[in-house]
Formats: structure tokens, C-alpha cells, sequence
């Protein structure tokens, strides 16, 4: 149908502008996986983790933010 294509148009016309973002300005995706992964330490799965398996994973993350030296994620650190 012709909603389906207006769609599929309108999402490819977003991939590829963050495409473009990111290809100009490349701490943008650095800090969207760092994002993500804060989103997902939160996620049901890691509920089930032992408490310990979770602290690990988020002194991996601050390591992570601390490598990147994104300034944006200095008062999450």
C-alpha cells in the first residue's frame, strides 16, 4: 500500500540523517551505545543477575564513560 512506502521512505530518510550525523560528528554514537548500555543495566534481564554480577557491569560502563572523555557524562560518573 501506499502508507507502507510513505513509511518505509520516511524511516530510510531517518537512518541514513543519523547516518550522516554520525559520519560528521562521531562521539554521537559513542555516546548513544553509552546510552544504551546505561538503558539496558536497567533492563528486566539483569534483575535475575546476582547483585555483584550487576555492580561489575556498571563499573564496566563508568570505565567506559571515563575512556570516552565525552564531558556530557561527567556529573553521570
Amino acid at each position: 500500500s501506499t502508507f507502507i512506502g510513505i513509511k518505509y521512505h520516511f524511516f530510510y530518510k531517518q537512518i541514513r540523517a543519523i547516518q550522516d550525523m554520525i559520519s560528521k560528528f562521531p562521539q554521537l554514537k559513542t555516546a548513544y551505545q553509552l546510552c544504551q548500555e546505561f538503558k539496558s543495566w536497567y533492563s528486566p534481564e539483569n534483575h535475575r543477575n546476582h547483585r555483584l554480577k550487576n555492580e561489575q557491569l556498571l563499573v564496566e560502563w563508568y570505565n567506559k564513560v571515563e575512556f570516552s572523555g565525552l564531558k556530557q557524562f561527567v556529573g553521570i560518573v
